[in-house]
């Protein structure tokens, strides 16, 4: 891994750290994260798109919003564009929910 690379990780990171420690923000994040989390698991997948359509996510820095799916529980699976209009299309990745181990 490059140094550029680390580095670019590293404030990502950072950056996310800083957004999601914003009074109620975890809370918001936690909250659409099971909303995912079931949806994905009746679905097959979710990605942001599905999120938006019952989540207030302008409530939430634009920063915190990556947060959501950054949790073990979520497998990258796919990329789609983004539908909101704000984000011009861009690709967003597209999950689906892990395999649970039974102990």
């Amino acid at each position: 891994m490059s140094g550029d690379l680390l580095a670019g990780m590293t404030l990502r990171d950072a950056g996310l750290r800083r957004a999601t420690s914003r009074p109620g923000v975890a809370s918001l994040i936690e909250a659409c994260r099971l909303w995912a989390l079931s949806f994905a698991r009746r679905h097959g997948q979710v990605s942001i798109n599905d999120v938006r359509r019952v989540c207030d996510l302008d409530v939430l820095p634009p920063a915190a919003i990556g947060a959501i799916f950054r949790d073990k529980r979520f497998q990258q699976c796919g990329t789609t564009e983004a539908e909101h209009v704000a984000a011009h299309a861009r690709i967003v990745r597209v999950y689906r929910a892990k395999e649970t181990e039974i102990a």
